[in-house]
């Protein structure tokens, strides 16, 4: 299996993943931030783990140059669009997913959690998601991070439908449970965010 973890962070889910498919399997781990992405080849050293590829970029629409801004307290909430609050920035490279996956001939899982810029990652995975058989993603839903670049319920979950893919919440056993768009985000705005997977709908 082929699995990627975008808004790898340290690489804590990158070295789950590796571990799952195996060193017949790929993960490939994006992180733009460079600390986090000096932590993550690191772990991945320190495992052992030839099947990550790391990649230093920002996933997104299209390939090129944007600002990253730096949570100081926190490393899993670096931001592609600003904050509320002033923060420090630095300046990453981007990619889409479709261009940096190219020579993979599928995709079993997508893991994204990017703060706000999920948007933009689906954007850029428009190839890979018309492709057969379809991955399988697990995305976090920020609706207030959402709110922020300007995209709603709809923008978010598009994407993801016209591909076929609908809303399940895992339950603590990994059992995926369907739910309805409205529900999902229902959810996510109450608890502040959530995750899903997104699996082919039911006919």
């Amino acid at each position: 299996m082929v699995a990627v973890d975008v808004g790898a962070n340290i690489g804590f889910h990158a070295l789950v993943m590796a571990r799952c498919v195996g060193s017949a399997g790929r993960v490939h781990a994006v992180e733009p931030e460079p600390r986090n992405f000096r932590l993550l080849a690191r772990a991945v050293e320190e495992a052992g783990y030839r099947q990550v590829r790391l990649h230093q970029v920002a996933a997104a629409r299209a390939a090129g140059r944007v600002p990253l801004y730096l949570a100081g307290g926190n490393r899993g909430d670096h931001r592609l669009s600003p904050a509320a609050e002033p923060r420090s920035h630095v300046t990453v490279m981007t990619v889409s997913l479709d261009d940096l996956l190219r020579e993979e001939a599928r995709i079993d899982l997508i893991k994204i959690d990017v703060q706000g810029a999920e948007v933009e990652v689906l954007a850029g995975l428009a190839r890979i998601l018309s492709g057969s058989p379809t991955p399988q993603l697990l995305c976090e839903l920020t609706p207030d991070l959402l709110a922020r670049v300007g995209a709603d319920g709809d923008v978010f979950f598009a994407p993801l439908r016209r591909a076929g893919l609908a809303p399940h919440r895992l339950e603590r056993d990994g059992t995926p449970l369907p739910i309805s768009e409205g529900e999902a985000w229902r959810q996510a705005e109450a608890a502040g965010y959530a995750t899903f997977c997104f699996r082919p709908a039911r006919p």
